[in-house]
């Protein structure tokens, strides 16, 4: 969703020929349209990647302030998953600072259309709101470190998840 992440996104896809990747200027989100999101100082170091376009009541520590309120944000485009027309959807990763729900909510269509492998960041979100989503769509989820890893019921790949045991 960050203008300047975009670039740098897009100038890695030209440099390194990856013919089958593409780049879009957009927040993935339950609605399309527009969202309005804080504007770091990108002259300013920070860790621009955890960047939170909605506030939370503890928001992580970027290494600068931002500012949420309205008339400092600026609008960037939104788009649901299942807008996109992808005629196939095999694995779906899922990093995007708390707007991992929204973002699965946009794709329930492709969801349950394509059945991808998820690998979806928890620890912004809400884990038993996106396990009951997952749940609802057939999916088994395992958490692996700050992921859920998901996979839908009936999948052979099924066969080969073997959680660790927990620790004695």
């Amino acid at each position: 969703a960050q203008e300047r992440l975009f670039y740098a996104l897009a100038g890695n896809i030209c440099l390194n020929n990856c013919f089958n990747a593409r780049a879009l200027h957009a927040a993935l989100a339950d609605e399309d349209g527009t969202l309005a999101m804080p504007q770091p100082d990108y002259s300013r170091p920070a860790s621009f990647g955890s960047l939170e376009l909605r506030p939370r009541s503890a928001p992580e520590d970027i290494g600068q302030p931002l500012d949420y309120r309205p008339e400092a944000m600026l609008p960037v485009r939104s788009v649901r998953l299942d807008s996109l027309g992808l005629p196939r959807l095999d694995l779906l990763k899922l990093d995007i600072e708390g707007m991992e729900q929204p973002a699965l909510q946009g794709a329930v269509e492709l969801l349950g259309r394509c059945r991808p492998y998820l690998l979806v960041e928890h620890i912004k979100a809400d884990v038993a709101a996106l396990s009951g989503f997952l749940g609802r769509f057939g999916y088994r989820f395992w958490p692996v470190g700050i992921n859920l890893l998901a996979l839908p019921e009936g999948d052979p790949g099924l066969a080969r998840i073997h959680p660790a045991q927990p620790a004695a």
